[in-house]
């Protein structure tokens, strides 16, 4: 017995070609062949993420293609099999095309405002170290003026998705003034239709929200995010003030303060070594203890892949992953981190992309300057600064950026996670490689455990369903 997943082709004028020679024929480079156990196999296409379930003697025969001529039909449709002389790329154009995705330039859709340098943590795990520091740069009105100016006309051309606005630091809530300007400013546009409906993001600590700010953020419908790794013994780990004390307890307040005034935050985890071990039983405490809307697990960012304590926290992270979306789903929790990949794995429509920064946002800093990724800013990779008026979207720092996508890079099209990882973090890659474009190792176990356990996860429904 076998079961194929069929969502239809891929290629709107695929033709049954079964009745060809079939030496004309191969297996796609893309193919994948996992063993599920118990005699059942799963064959993957990993770019066009298609899935093919059946026994090891299937399995076998479509290897050498010694298949009937209506699974040779089925499976040449799914693209599974493929023309003799069609090549990788072909299939990837193929896909690119499919999707509607142009790489010729960047088209943004979120942008980050970095109100302040400073920060009144110092998180010992921080990626953006660099970026804040004891000597605070502050956004002032007439810089937060201009930014806005020239984000909105970028703002303008988004008609395919909601644009987003992040407010960020630093600790943005050291700037209040500045946050409640550029609030109110995009409320305005929006109510006088000069910008589509856009949604405003506020990332905090929430050492410094009161009251009266959380009724404003409620009143102005901004999504907040409030940083918190677990229950104090874990969170206090790594989230300190700067004098050392443990950041615990302003975290609650601030959770609390922003439930009062009708706002549910999304709660952002970031995965360590302190906690990593332990996240089945963070998430189970966060759903029994804290009224949060969503969940964020970050990975850890900025770390050395020729460490070997590094790399043990990318297979635990991996595996710990997939043990705590298994308790969310049964908590009824919304987990963004696993979902993001198997949205593309359900969806079967690859993620090119693993954030938004290559290609789709830009950043400005306190001073104007401008950057695909926050942690880029003011460095002599992008010193470009609004009094300038850059055009970034012919710009050939952020047309490259834009370019950054497991698709173009031949080091990731043999690997099983390569149409649903998104390819990495260009900060680890440039961390590590001083190449945008080279591999984040740290992310490469997690995408490829959540591609299997994806894959044998659907197994187990498929087979509950059949009982």
């Amino acid at each position: 017995m076998f079961i194929c997943l069929r969502k239809g082709s891929l290629q709107q004028n695929a033709v049954c070609a079964a009745g060809d020679e079939m030496n004309k024929f191969k297996l796609s480079p893309f193919l994948h062949f996992l063993d599920l156990g118990d005699d059942k196999y799963v064959v993957y296409n990993s770019l066009h993420i298609k899935k093919f379930y059946c026994d090891s003697i299937l399995a076998k025969k479509i290897k050498i293609l010694d298949i009937t001529e209506e699974l040779f039909s089925q499976l040449y449709s799914d693209r599974f099999i493929i023309d003799e002389k069609t090549g990788a790329e072909n299939e990837i154009g193929l896909v690119i095309d499919d999707n509607g995705i142009s790489f010729d330039k960047p088209k943004f859709k979120v942008f980050y405002m970095i109100i302040t340098t400073g920060c009144n943590f110092r998180c010992k795990y921080c990626y953006l170290s660099t970026l804040v520091n004891h000597n605070a740069r502050v956004m002032n009105i007439d810089t937060a003026k201009s930014s806005l100016a020239y984000f909105y006309n970028y703002m303008k051309k988004v008609d395919d998705e909601v644009p987003k606005l992040v407010i960020y630091g630093g600790e943005p809530l050291l700037n209040k003034e500045v946050m409640r300007y550029i609030i109110t400013d995009v409320k305005k546009k929006i109510s006088k239709n000069e910008i589509p409906f856009t949604n405003i993001v506020l990332i905090t600590n929430g050492s410094l929200l009161d009251k009266g700010t959380a009724e404003f953020l409620k009143q102005n419908d901004v999504l907040v995010a409030v940083s918190l790794d677990g229950p104090k013994e874990f969170n206090d780990e790594n989230r300190v003030f700067v004098d050392g004390k443990g950041t615990y307890d302003s975290a609650i307040k601030a959770i609390r303060t922003l439930n009062g005034a009708g706002i549910k935050p999304t709660l952002s985890c970031t995965i360590n070594e302190k906690n990593v071990g332990k996240l089945n039983e963070i998430i189970v405490w966060f759903a029994n203890n804290i009224k949060f809307d969503s969940l964020g697990l970050n990975l850890f960012s900025g770390g050395d892949c020729s460490n070997k304590r590094v790399m043990d926290l990318s297979k635990d992270s991996a595996k710990e992953i997939i043990n705590t979306f298994k308790v969310c789903r049964e908590q009824g929790v919304y987990e963004d981190t696993v979902l993001r990949q198997m949205k593309a794995f359900v969806e079967e429509k690859p993620n090119f992309y693993y954030c938004a920064a290559t290609g789709r946002e830009v950043s400005v800093d306190p001073e104007g300057y401008l950057a695909a990724c926050p942690a880029f800013l003011n460095t002599k990779m992008f010193p470009f600064n609004l009094k300038d008026n850059p055009d970034l979207e012919n710009n050939a720092e952020f047309k490259l950026w834009a370019r950054r996508t497991p698709m173009f890079n031949k080091k990731c099209h043999k690997c099983i996670a390569f149409g649903i990882c998104g390819g990495g973090c260009a900060f680890n890659a440039y961390k590590n490689h001083k190449d945008i474009n080279g591999m984040d190792r740290f992310y490469c176990n997690y995408a490829i455990s959540i591609t299997e356990w994806l894959l044998k996860d659907l197994n187990d429904i498929l087979e509950r369903r059949r009982k």
